[in-house]
């Protein structure tokens, strides 16, 4: 009897510990479903509104200029876990860059150079003896 007992009480730890570890494993995934389970709709919206709006001032912060918002293509492919919006913020701002590094149309086209004109005054020429 002493025997089965502590076979049932090893078995349980084993169960209570390996429980634990997936609770601490899965915890973000365990707290996205509370939230999801005890938030409206409209609630979650407006949390979502708030970290983009966070999100925008800490890069702004940080770039020192205001980047475009997302378009509607970027958005789809962010709720479809095709790629996160640090991606996407990355894309945009290489495109700010590119843009910065490219030329006007008006620095694009070349000026002419002066052709010289020969003089009508000979120039003297200077010998090295």
């Amino acid at each position: 009897m002493k025997t089965a007992l502590k076979i049932i009480a090893a078995a349980l730890a084993v169960i209570v510990v390996v429980g634990a570890a997936v609770v601490i494993w899965q915890w973000p995934i365990i707290s996205a479903i509370i939230v999801a389970r005890t938030t409206s709709s409209e609630d979650l919206q407006s949390q979502i509104t708030q970290n983009d709006d966070k999100t925008a001032a800490a890069l702004e912060q940080y770039i020192g200029e205001d980047l475009r918002p997302f378009t509607e293509e970027e958005l789809r492919a962010i709720e479809n876990g095709e790629t996160t919006k640090m991606q996407i913020i990355a894309g945009i701002i290489s495109e700010k860059e590119t843009e910065a590094s490219e030329p006007s149309a008006e620095e694009a086209t070349p000026t002419p150079t002066p052709t010289p004109t020969p003089s009508s005054t000979p120039q003297p020429v200077v010998t090295s003896t």
